[in-house]
């Protein structure tokens, strides 16, 4: 995680992802509270394959995660 590593501040992550700041500091409390197993619970029938593939798309072509 970038973040984690110290490469790259909050702010600095928000921009390259284009998401809310704050966003991507629940994302860090809640990952470093739940660990990587929070990723991997199937919660829909989507595998994370899939799942990692749609954020790539979003993050590579500018989509929102918002509706």
């Amino acid at each position: 995680m970038k973040y984690e590593k110290g490469k790259l501040s909050y702010r600095d992550i928000s921009k390259q992802l284009g998401v809310v700041q704050q966003t991507i500091q629940k994302w860090v409390a809640i990952f470093q509270a739940h660990g990587e197993e929070l990723l991997r619970k199937n919660y829909t029938k989507y595998s994370a394959e899939f799942k990692m593939d749609v954020l790539n798309y979003m993050h590579d072509n500018g989509a929102s995660q918002t509706l």
